[in-house]
């Protein structure tokens, strides 16, 4: 039987590589060390923010990389939330990484693995082609030319009543979930599983079929609750068949950032490996702010048979450490911190005064010179609420007018037209950028009904039609995308000029119109002419584009606050946070956050108390030195905070 050890030399090789300027794994506890040397049984590790968690898999990731090949050629599954620890592992590792990308290994997104393995397989089995796309806002904006169909359906009307539903579309992706029975015939099902619609004969289910399953994913359009719903009936179909190549393919499984894990992904990955796997969960339960839809008991929780600690934070202060372990859904004994010594600061503001919270915060930054901190480090500042929409009685545009939502979207969006991807194209990589033309090139063929052969284009097979046409054209292509992504990115350090903007557009435009019509004599039809020409950004103003939901001060020129939601910096490190109140299910957050801030009863927590603290958990835990949070004098909290002796209160004039 093959044993694997990592020793402490090995760990002190790996700290050369991952702090090069000089740092280390060791803490007093020696809780760092202790996980990456566990290779002998599955856990949960219980990871602090700050805590370089994900650092630390990295670390232990490399050095098992450095054993391979393993027993019987097995690899390792490294299973993420975003690419982000991707990113992390090649920037710092470079060639050295190359091993972990490379079969018999995985490393990626749970919805990568799922889509990859299970829904695709099953969706080609079940419809005979590949799926197109796998997107929830894709398939809204395929709904949204059905809204009146669905609108007039008294059946959906009434659901979407109980339901507190304003709009058809969204119920159809929120509220009806495919499901797939013993002989892959599609059922529309509740949230809570149960059969919604069971009278095949009525004309809500006629209605929902023919769009939502006939024109819809029939076409290749899928929700994640599709490829899911795929995946359990491509498992429920072999499972023994994928529990034997899964378990023979894979010696490891990591799962990081575990508690952002649905029930559904928790399920299949249990379901796909045997015992001779192990199972490591990283992540931190009190950071579970992805399944606000979930029943609160699903998320991921360690056992404390299987469980191990790291309390030690390098990011977080300890006066801001000491706040946020009142604010634990699931509580710490001890949270150790920096030494940075500012405390957290309240801002008590009024409804004549809110939109001069950011001014008064970015003063503090000033009066502490953490401007010069942010420069140096590189860690930004920032704002931050709960709800960023519009519609809400206290939401983020209560303080900043400006903001707009879309504009925080971090994962690859779906673009409305060609002028809306150029818009947002400063904030992506090259390769996102080719990525997202080419996917703006697929969309106009698609609108035009162009296919390659049965199936609509893919990536790989357009530029194989490119390669067919010319070798010499798809360079040419390549190198024209490449000059204007260049001119993209210098027009963006000319403050994202809209006229540098639209001179590009015009270039872009005529390119692609000739691209299909002259180059490969497509014939494309007015609405494919009109996505790819079509000067106008939707859902979002070309002022919100330039603007990027930065907040400016007049002022103090030399600090600018980015502003976004909590679930938008997920993740991230700041030298200093502003975290604004909003109001969630009738209450401010203040009113779920107060008695816990000052040290409180403990009670049983509801599950709006426990959303509203995992909220605050993860807005406290991102600055370094100042966290700020502004709340309402109308909450009448001001003599509860002020004895408080963890934090100071400012009063805004």
């Amino acid at each position: 039987m093959e044993i694997l050890e990592i020793t402490d030399q090995d760990i002190r090789r790996a700290e050369a590589l991952f702090f090069p300027e000089g740092g280390t794994f060791a803490d007093q506890n020696n809780e760092r060390y202790r996980f990456i040397k566990c290779l002998d049984r599955s856990i949960c590790l219980q990871a602090c923010p700050g805590s370089g968690k994900t650092t630390a898999l990295l670390a232990k990731l490399y050095l098992l990389s450095e054993k391979m090949p393993f027993e019987n050629n097995r690899g390792i599954c490294c299973l993420t939330h975003t690419n982000v620890a991707i990113d992390i592992i090649k920037k710092r590792l470079g060639d050295k990484a190359d091993r972990l990308f490379h079969y018999p290994n995985f490393f990626g997104t749970i919805q990568s693995f799922v889509d990859r393995y299970l829904a695709i397989p099953a969706f080609i089995r079940i419809f005979g082609h590949r799926p197109k796309y796998v997107n929830d806002e894709i398939v809204e904006d395929k709904l949204r030319p059905f809204k009146r169909e669905l609108d007039r359906d008294r059946w959906i009307r009434l659901q979407m009543k109980n339901k507190g539903r304003q709009n058809s579309v969204e119920f159809v992706i929120n509220e009806i979930k495919l499901s797939f029975d013993d002989n892959n015939k599609i059922i529309f099902k509740g949230k809570n599983g149960k059969n919604l619609l069971k009278d095949e004969k009525s004309t809500a289910y006629a209605i929902i079929k023919e769009i939502r399953v006939e024109k819809i994913l029939k076409e290749g359009y899928l929700t994640y609750d599709d490829a899911y719903s795929l995946a359990n009936a491509y498992i429920r179909d072999y499972s023994e068949m994928l529990r034997s190549a899964f378990s023979s393919r894979f010696k490891f499984v990591f799962v990081d950032e575990a508690q952002d894990t649905l029930k559904t992904q928790v399920d299949i990955i249990k379901s796909l490996f045997d015992h001779s796997v192990i199972i490591q969960w990283i992540g931190d339960v009190n950071q579970a702010i992805f399944n606000d839809s979930d029943d609160m008991a699903e998320v991921w929780k360690p056992q404390k048979i299987s469980k191990l600690e790291v309390k030690d934070s390098r990011r977080i202060s300890q006066p801001i450490a000491d706040l946020v372990k009142t604010v634990a859904v699931d509580p710490y004994d001890e949270l150790r911190g920096t030494n940075v010594d500012i405390k957290p600061i309240i801002i008590l503001y009024n409804a004549q005064n809110i939109t001069n919270v950011l001014e008064r915060f970015v003063e503090i930054v000033s009066e502490r010179n953490l401007d010069k901190v942010a420069t140096e480090s590189g860690n930004p500042i920032k704002a931050v609420g709960w709800v960023g929409k519009s519609g809400s009685k206290l939401s983020i545009k209560n303080y900043f007018p400006e903001y707009n939502k879309l504009t925080t979207i971090k994962r690859k969006p779906y673009f409305k037209n060609l002028y809306t991807m150029l818009c947002y194209a400063p904030s992506l990589s090259p390769k996102e950028f080719m990525d997202s033309y080419l996917d703006c090139i697929l969309e106009a063929l698609y609108l035009s009904g162009i296919k390659n052969g049965e199936k609509y284009h893919s990536k790989s097979s357009f530029v194989r039609l490119l390669k067919d046409k010319d070798e010499k054209f798809l360079l040419k292509f390549r190198s024209k995308l490449a000059k204007w992504y260049v001119e993209i990115r210098n027009n963006k350090l000319n403050n994202n000029d809209m006229d540098g903007v639209n001179k590009i557009f015009k270039c872009i435009s005529s390119f692609s119109l000739d691209l299909l019509a002259n180059q490969l004599r497509l014939e494309i039809n007015q609405q494919s002419r009109t996505y790819l020409s079509q000067k106008i950004v939707n859902g979002i103003s070309p002022q919100q584009v330039r603007n990027k939901n930065i907040y400016r001060s007049g002022k103090y020129s030399n600090i600018e606050v980015e502003v976004g939601t909590v679930h938008s910096v997920k993740g991230e490190t700041h030298t200093a946070t502003l975290y604004l109140e909003t109001m969630y299910y009738g209450k401010r957050c203040c009113e779920y956050l107060i008695d816990k801030m000052i040290g409180g009863q403990n009670k049983k927590i509801g599950v709006h108390e426990s959303r509203a603290l995992r909220i605050a958990y993860v807005a406290f835990s991102r600055p370094t030195h100042l966290l700020c949070i502004a709340f309402d004098k109308a909450n009448n909290c001001e003599d509860k905070l002020r004895r408080s002796n963890k934090i100071e209160v400012i009063n805004l004039q």
